[in-house]
This record gives C-alpha cells, sequence and structure tokens, in this order.
C-alpha cells in the first residue's frame, strides 16, 4: 500500500503531466487541485523538517502560478517561507517574510491566531538576534494586544515573558527583570510542560536581578541562592560560572557581616571549582580575589580565637592567611605584571607582612617553647617569598 506521500506526490505528478501535455477546457478546474495539493507537499517538506525544500516549493509555486493562486494562499506560502526560515535559524530573512505579513493578517484579515501567531516569530527573531530594545516593544506589543484567549495554552505566556524579563535584563532595567521573572513562577510551576531545569534557572535571575537593583550586597539575594544552592548545583546548565558567582556572592554577604566561618566555607568552594576548571589567563585575576579574600577571612577570624587556645590551634587562621596571600603573592612574583597586578602585589606584600608580625609577636608573647617558635619560623621560611622575610626583617627583636 502506497503511504498518503506517496500518493500526493504521485497524484502532483499525475496532473501536472496532463497539464502539460494535454491541455484543454478542464484546465482551470485541474490547477485548483493542483495549487492545494502543492502546498500540502510544501507544509510536508516543513513538518519532515525539510525547510530548505519546503522554502523552494514555496516560491516556485509563488514564482510559477502567481496569476493563478488567490490572495490567501500566496499569504500563507510566504507565512511558510518566513517560518521555515526561522526554524532554519536565519532569523533576519525570517522577518523580512513576517514584516510584511503581519499588517495584513491584523488588518484585512483580523485573523487574530495567525496575527498573533506572525508576531510571537518576529518577536522572537528580534530576541534571538540580540535585538533587545526591538524585542522588548515586540514582546510588550504581544501582551497588551493579545489576551491568553489567542494562545494554545499559558506555555506560550511563560515563554513571551521569560523572553521580555530578560529583553529587561540585557537593557539593565532590573527592576522590571526582577518583577517578571517574580510572577513567573507560581505560573511555571503549575504547568506540567515546563521542566523543573527552567524554574531554576529564572529563580537565579530573580536573585541576580535584584542584586544589580542596586549593587549592593542583599539578604533576600543571599537567601534565594542559598535556599536554592542544591537546585542550581542540580539543574542548571553550563554551570560552572554561575555557581562561581552564587557561591562568591554568599560569601561575600557573610564576610560583610563578619561571620568568617560561612565566609571561609563558600569561598573554599569557589577556589575548588576554580582548581577543578584549571586556572589560566582568563579566570587568574578573579581567582586572586577569591585566594585574597579568603586569606581576609582568617586573618580577621584569629581575633575570635582566645588565648588559652591559641596553642591548641597551632595559629591555624594566621597560618591559613599566609598561605592564600602568599600563593598569589608567588605567583604575581614571576610574572610580567601589569599596573593593575602591582597594585594587588603591593596590597598583598602588607597584608602578608602584618600577617607575619601578629605570628611572631603573638607566640612570643604566650611564651611558647623555643622548639616551636622555631618550627613556627621555619614553616614561613618554607612557605613565604624570602624577599619579604628579607625586606621587613621580620625576626627582628624589636618586632
Amino acid at each position: 500500500m502506497c503511504s498518503s506521500k506517496e500518493s500526493i506526490d504521485s497524484f502532483i505528478s499525475h496532473i501536472k503531466t496532463n497539464i502539460i501535455s494535454e491541455p484543454d477546457d478542464s484546465i482551470e478546474y485541474t490547477l485548483n487541485i493542483t495549487i492545494p495539493l502543492l502546498i500540502i507537499k510544501t507544509k510536508r517538506f516543513n513538518l519532515d523538517k525539510q525547510y530548505d525544500k519546503s522554502i523552494k516549493q514555496s516560491e516556485f509555486i509563488l514564482k510559477n502560478y502567481n496569476d493563478i493562486i488567490i490572495k490567501s494562499q500566496k499569504l500563507e506560502l510566504k507565512y511558510i517561507i518566513g517560518i521555515n526560515y526561522y526554524l532554519m535559524e536565519k532569523y533576519e530573512k525570517c522577518m523580512i517574510y513576517l514584516n510584511n505579513l503581519y499588517p495584513v493578517y491584523v488588518q484585512e484579515f483580523k485573523k487574530k491566531r495567525q496575527s498573533f501567531i506572525i508576531k510571537l516569530y518576529i518577536s522572537n527573531s528580534e530576541y534571538n538576534l540580540k535585538l533587545f530594545e526591538n524585542a522588548k516593544k515586540s514582546y510588550e506589543q504581544l501582551l497588551k494586544n493579545y489576551n491568553t484567549s489567542f494562545t494554545t495554552n499559558n506555555y506560550e505566556n511563560i515563554h513571551i515573558k521569560y523572553n521580555l524579563g530578560d529583553c529587561y535584563y540585557q537593557l539593565e532595567e532590573y527592576d522590571k527583570s526582577y518583577e517578571y521573572f517574580k510572577t513567573l513562577i507560581p505560573i511555571m510551576e503549575k504547568n506540567k510542560k515546563i521542566k523543573k531545569d527552567l524554574i531554576i534557572t529564572v529563580k537565579y535571575l530573580i536573585g541576580l536581578s535584584l542584586s544589580k537593583i542596586d549593587n549592593k550586597l542583599n539578604k533576600e539575594v543571599k537567601d534565594i541562592f542559598e535556599t536554592n544552592l542544591t537546585d542550581f548545583e542540580n539543574h542548571i546548565i553550563n554551570k560552572d560560572n554561575i555557581i562561581i558567582h552564587i557561591k562568591k556572592y554568599i560569601g561575600d554577604y557573610y564576610f560583610s557581616i563578619n561571620n568568617y566561618k560561612k565566609s571561609i566555607k563558600y569561598y573554599t568552594e569557589v577556589l575548588d571549582i576554580y582548581l577543578y576548571l584549571g586556572v589560566n589567563t582568563e579566570n587568574f585575576k578573579e581567582y586572586c580575589k577569591i585566594e585574597e579574600r579568603l586569606g581576609d577571612c582568617f586573618y580577621q577570624k584569629r581575633q575570635s580565637v582566645q588565648c588559652h587556645d591559641y596553642i591548641s590551634n597551632k595559629n591555624v587562621n594566621e597560618l591559613s592567611a599566609l598561605c592564600h596571600y602568599n600563593s598569589i603573592y608567588m605567583e604575581l612574583e614571576s610574572m610580567e605584571l601589569e599596573t593593575e597586578d602591582l597594585i594587588v602585589k603591593n596590597r598583598l606584600e602588607t597584608k602578608i607582612k602584618s600577617c607575619l608580625q601578629y605570628i611572631i609577636k603573638k607566640i612570643k608573647t604566650l611564651g611558647q617553647s623555643d622548639n616551636y617558635i622555631k618550627s613556627t619560623e621555619h614553616y614561613i621560611e618554607d612557605e613565604i617569598s624570602k624577599n619579604i622575610i628579607l625586606k621587613y626583617n621580620l625576626y627582628d627583636e624589636n618586632v
């Protein structure tokens, strides 16, 4: 038995042959059959994802039967061509066809569902081309002119509002992107078609938008990031840089309220990700910032260690701070430095000096044994840049 596809192809071929070889008075009737079948074939190519063939078939009909086909068929073929270009990710060509069609569908045919779909493809094309100002206006027009009755389900509304929220974000209208993303969550959670990955991504974008509104560390943002951290790690695609940003933000927040224990936890996890990815020229400066901030955490945390606990802690906070400061310092010593890097190096040098002086002074005032003092000094000499020890003569009795 022949498939329906084969039957259509065979019938079209038979009709075309008869039209060419045996023209007669019934030709008009025959063409009236041929055109719809050719359009069906065009749609079939589209369904089979043979978009280029669908375009060629549509253009063939428009060129060879232009005087015969009716206006609605011409519009339908141009619509098919535009959609095919969209599906082929040729968005500029898609917009050429659909921008011309949209006013005709709106004013002449008053087909609101069809005009809605055309406007949606135009908006998406602008969005995909990163023409965010144009896309924003198009999506706003969609929401203003078409209520939910013109969509097949609220999935389309979610899609529009998500892209519109992203347009606001890209255009730095963070208050609007925050509001749009925030209103999406309850709608998305009720729609079974929406994958959890997208819902989790929107939660991240809510926090991200809110963090940009005043560019200050915000407890609400920290709570969003920390509460959803496991979901972010499990569901966000291409997540490494996003997780770095999230954990750094949480670490920065805890550092700002002097909760160094939690700050150390998140900064350490960020460093682990950098080491997993590999420190390179692109991420080296950000890696250094985290390493230095970890040093700051340990150095500040030293004040929370009581004198009677100091011996049992073995100066862990100060020595940890030294390790983090010195790790970056040694890297910078081996590099050809720019002005910005020299500033960082000088800042680190001052921090290392301060840290070393604190350790040496502390172990002396606590009456540590000579062996303990010597072992600490040996550790410092093994780990810390000799240039700093020599430069500041850190073991001078007057320290």
